[in-house]
């Protein structure tokens, strides 16, 4: 019997047997994200009321997760294998479920197709290591899926398909609240299937779900009550473009365009088969994506803004298996050849491609602790100065006990990370000949290099921006290249700037808005995540404070505000020849591509304090800012 199922799933096992490798390959190098450190800053209580009270009922999150990492912390301490490990079971479990899922319901062939996307798609891949509540969720919702199907279109209607559908149901309204919604729907649309047989089974494993969730109801109704996370509510999510569903089909199909390749075989899978017609299975699955998005899609809009692709992957596991039911080829050559087209192509793009190992793998968060240990023990312990820009106690707690030892850095709580006066000033001041950023703005990067011109370690990935800068100038033969200046202009050298002035220019106390230049938005840029920065250096009899170099960007598009960023002569260091030079940045975000082709950049320099002085320097330049970073989904 054993024998003749391995048999039967050999192609399954092997799939699944790639997918454990490769994922656990890294098992003792996955660091912890910054989404994981978050989590784990809310396991110092002493029981589990403290930590539904203090650590649960202030997050955006049902108490599931964070209950299961505060049992691992208790038993196994901070040991980041540990904690990730029952995540990375989750994911096996879910590929497991989506495969006998498809048998079921449909074929062999469509149910390897849907275990190859779950395993080696680049979305799945990424959530599976990390101790949060996506690929959990993505667990539940297809074993709920997989129970719920037992019952309505395969007519099973024995007691553990009803157990396991309330036990799945609770555990998705217990990870995260996008996850409930789509355990909602499907249990309310099971109301519409009910009939003699199965409406008394169903309807009491419904009650006892919800009599089940009724103690963490407080917490959702507490949650719910004190705001959201989108920008109107002070946080940091806009709302959703009316394109997002088209984002994030081709994240989960592989990112870039992989779906195309999904397209072509779609259209040759019904060339072949000759027939095009959705049976109720493939309809329901659309549909419950459909509802679940939409509802996001308009509270995100009208309401607050809670849309994420990461959120959505919990209805998303119904496209994927919509789409796989679509590749049904009864042709075994012609299904091999599909088979392997797909995992050919879904591999390279998430391990070449994208390079998950190197990019992934690894965070900024422990990397900058590791690295500056291996730094200060080359260079001196008192000649290493670490600036990190993404850091905090929890960190230091966890990360100094880990390695063991400890320094003295500047994190995210000091002024130093926040104000580029007071950075500028430290910087100055610094006796060390070594100086460490990392996650830096590049305004803070531009200052730095006045001080330290020597950039001899950069290390970029999607998940770190780490610099090792020198001001010995016998490591000037070690210089390396920062990010990329993808746009570069001055008086000398205009390009597309258009000047109301010469250089230099003399301005008396007269003149508030005496220098500046125009030029296109889409001639400096090319895609969100570039930062637009302005450089200007006036020479001066005494130093003051609000002499100010500005950028302003002014949208046709009356819906798009104004962006305005400036930088002034007070938060910058005079120096001794009577010069000072001043950063302003811009940052191209949430609104950059509504504005990118209907907008013009503007530079100017405010004289608001009416002083005298010259202007001796005017740059601009476009700066590609960890585009590992802001371009890995697409």
């Amino acid at each position: 019997m054993v024998f003749k199922f391995i048999k039967e799933h050999t192609v399954f096992g092997l799939i699944l047997l790639a997918c454990i490798v490769l994922r656990f390959i890294p098992l003792f190098d996955y660091q912890f994200t910054l989404d994981e450190l978050s989590g784990l800053d809310r396991t110092r209580f002493d029981s589990v009321g403290e930590l539904i009270d203090k650590g649960v009922k202030i997050d955006a999150h049902p108490a599931f997760v964070q209950v299961l990492i505060w049992y691992l912390t208790k038993f196994f301490g901070y040991t980041n294998w540990i904690i990730k490990l029952p995540f990375l079971l989750f994911s096996f479990g879910a590929i497991v479920y989506a495969y006998f899922f498809c048998l079921k319901n449909f074929s062999k062939q469509v149910a390897i197709i849907c275990a190859l996307i779950f395993s080696f798609s680049l979305v799945f891949v990424f959530y599976a290591s990390i101790a949060r509540m996506y690929i959990s969720g993505i667990f539940f919702s297809i074993a709920l899926l997989y129970y719920f199907f037992n019952i309505f279109f395969l007519g099973e209607e024995k007691k553990r398909n009803y157990f396991f559908l309330g036990l799945f149901a609770l555990l998705s309204a217990l990870n995260q609240h996008v996850n409930a919604l789509f355990a909602f729907t499907v249990c309310a649309s099971g109301l519409f299937f009910l009939n003699k047989n199965n409406s008394k089974p169903y309807l009491i494993a419904l009650a006892i779900t919800i009599v089940a969730y009724l103690p963490h109801l407080p917490v959702t109704l507490y949650q719910l009550s004190i705001g959201g996370i989108g920008i109107g509510q002070g946080g940091w999510l806009p709302k959703p473009e009316i394109t997002a569903v088209l984002e994030f089909l081709q994240i989960i199909f592989g990112t870039g365009r992989t779906y195309w390749v999904f397209l072509f075989l779609i259209m040759v899978c019904f060339v072949i088969n000759k027939k095009i017609f959705f049976n109720k299975k493939q309809i329901f699955l659309v549909s419950v994506f459909c509802v679940n998005y939409l509802v996001v899609y308009f509270y995100s809009v009208f309401n607050s803004p809670i849309f994420q692709n990461s959120v959505m992957l919990f209805s998303g596991v119904a496209i994927v298996i919509f789409v796989s039911s679509l590749l049904d080829l009864q042709n075994k050559i012609v299904f091999n050849i599909t088979a392997l087209i797909i995992l050919t192509v879904l591999i390279f793009k998430t391990y070449y491609k994208k390079d998950y190992f190197h990019q992934c793998v690894k965070t900024v968060f422990e990397y900058q602790y590791e690295r500056t240990f291996e730094h200060k023990k080359n260079y001196g312990e008192e000649n290493v100065y670490p600036v990190f820009f993404d850091s905090d106690e929890v960190m230091e707690g966890i990360y100094f006990k880990k390695y063991n030892n400890s320094f003295k850095y500047k994190g995210s709580q000091d002024s130093v990370t926040i104000s580029v006066k007071h950075f500028s000033e430290f910087v100055a001041t610094l006796k060390t000949d070594y100086l460490i950023l990392s996650s830096a703005y590049p305004v803070f990067q531009l200052v730095a290099l006045e001080y330290y011109p020597y950039l001899i370690e950069n290390v970029e990935t999607q998940a770190i921006n780490y610099k090792l800068y020198s001001k010995r100038p016998e490591d000037k033969n070690k210089t390396v290249e920062g990010e990329a200046v993808i746009y570069s202009a001055n008086y000398f050298d205009k390009k597309d700037l258009e000047f109301k002035n010469a250089l230099p220019f003399q301005v008396d106390s007269m003149n508030e808005y005496p220098f500046g230049a125009d030029v296109p938005l889409n001639k400096l840029t090319s895609k969100a995540g570039q930062v637009i920065s302005l450089k200007a250096t006036f020479k001066l009899s005494q130093k003051v404070n609000d002499l100010r170099a500005c950028i302003s960007i002014n949208s046709t598009n009356k819906d798009i505000p104004q962006i305005f960023d400036g930088g002034s002569t007070g938060q910058f260091l005079m120096k001794p020849d009577s010069t000072i030079t001043v950063y302003a940045n811009s940052f191209c975000g949430t609104p950059y591509k509504k504005m990118k082709h209907n907008s013009k950049c503007g530079f100017f320099i405010w004289n608001a304090a009416k002083e005298k002085f010259v202007i001796t320097d005017f740059e601009v330049q476009t700066i590609d800012f960890w585009p590992q970073k802001w371009n890995f989904w697409e």
